[in-house]
């Protein structure tokens, strides 16, 4: 459902992704952050054009409060193209 090409891509090759139910990372990991579970979230999308690159990770709230970033790093505006 979140990754229509996807699907499109398996369907091709006659695959079928694994029905598995969703697991809640807020139970798995009892002492997360908000922050941490967005970010893991974002991090593990099944489609690629909505993950985010290692510059825009970085720039992630989760971020923010726990490690020194680079100023290069900070303010840097990352233009995505999807891949072809």
């Amino acid at each position: 459902e979140s990754w229509a090409d996807g699907l499109k891509l398996a369907r091709d090759i006659n695959y079928q992704f694994p029905q598995l139910a969703t697991a809640d990372l807020s139970v798995l990991i009892p002492s997360r952050s908000d922050d941490a579970i967005n970010l893991i979230k974002s991090l593990c999308s099944w489609d690629p054009c909505k993950r985010p690159s290692a510059a825009e990770a970085l720039q992630h709230p989760f971020f923010q409060s726990c490690f020194y970033i680079p100023p290069s790093l900070r303010n840097r505006a990352v233009a995505r193209t999807p891949p072809s």
